[in-house]
């Protein structure tokens, strides 16, 4: 899937180029979108210079976009966890810990266009 891709892609971060980055999360892209969870679909990855970023479509029918951006710090917990645990989290840890990224969760509304954004830090 798309972020198994963007895994590979930070695995190599320590000895190539931010173009080599940039050239994996293109492959990543093509399997999007990819639904996360019902209403929840990652729809691009790309970076920035400190982040690894996700662009996700919220349906707003099943979630309330203020609820989203005043629940911030809760949010960032569980995203946090979802993504940084489990054999897959670790990997995905090490390598985000190798290339000093952190992750940018960009949640945008479908209808409404608003955008709540989750800073994960770079790993410790």
């Amino acid at each position: 899937m798309a972020i198994v891709a963007v895994m590979v892609a930070f695995a190599s971060c320590g000895n190539s180029s931010e173009a080599k980055l940039e050239k994996e999360i293109e492959k990543a892209n093509k399997s999007c979108p990819v639904t996360v969870a019902q209403g929840i679909r990652i729809v691009k990855f790309s970076q920035n210079d400190k982040d690894l970023v996700a662009d996700f479509e919220i349906n707003e029918r099943l979630y309330d976009m203020e609820m989203l951006k005043s629940h911030g710090d809760e949010m960032k917990g569980e995203m946090s966890q979802v993504m940084l645990s489990g054999k897959s989290g670790k990997a995905l840890k090490e390598l985000l810990k190798e290339c000093n990224k952190g992750v940018e969760l960009r949640m945008k509304g479908k209808n409404s266009k608003e955008v709540v954004t989750i800073n994960l830090p770079v790993p410790e």
